[in-house]
């Protein structure tokens, strides 16, 4: 009786875990992250990349600064606030509460947006004038994450492999050992209670 639910327990735990496998497959969600300097002179990239990670939610309305990400499915723009710009409230001398703005030369920001194998584009604009401040080609960036992360899976099912014919074949087999394991286990469960009557 002690080695059947040993068995039993080690069914649950393999079905488990191809579960686990099979949840882990389905990929993470990613985001672009860029970084920039902004000053008088313009605004300047120093960095992009590609993490794992949920981005932040999109404001489309306000600030001083719009940016937009074009990509095969659309185009998304959202707000962004002059990030030389630091806002706060200070106390008078008469006890009053005064708001104060302070304007920087330059400043370091960073943006964070969903990222897609689709994306194309990406534009930083005057939010008033629609003026063009900086532009940037995406397409690169995903295509260098995808090939630096081939196991990946939105970039698996973009480019599969040679070998995915055999790869579903091998998902095909572990489909059938985890039914398999589901018929062990109730058949162990009906001997089991048969025992006992």
């Amino acid at each position: 009786m002690m080695a059947m639910k040993r068995y039993a327990l080690l069914a649950i735990v393999v079905l488990f875990s191809a579960f686990a496998m099979a949840e882990g497959a389905e990929g993470a969600s990613k985001v672009v992250v860029m970084d920039f300097i902004i000053n008088d002179s313009g605004i300047t990239q120093t960095n992009a990349s590609v993490a794992y990670g949920l981005p932040p939610d999109c404001v489309n309305m306000g600030g001083d600064y719009a940016y937009s990400i074009n990509s095969s499915a659309g185009t998304m723009r959202c707000g962004l606030s002059d990030p030389r710009l630091s806002t706060g409230d200070v106390i008078a001398q008469n006890g009053t509460r005064e708001g104060i703005t302070d304007v920087q030369p330059e400043a370091e920001f960073t943006l964070v947006f969903p990222f897609s194998l689709g994306m194309q584009s990406f534009e930083i604009a005057n939010a008033t004038t629609n003026q063009s401040l900086f532009t940037a080609d995406l397409s690169g960036l995903a295509r260098d994450f995808c090939s630096s992360h081939p196991q990946d899976a939105e970039c698996a099912q973009a480019n599969p492999a040679p070998d995915a014919q055999g790869k579903t074949l091998l998902y095909i087999v572990a489909a059938a050992v985890v039914v398999l394991l589901l018929v062990l286990i109730v058949l162990l469960a009906i001997v089991f209670l048969r025992k006992k009557q």
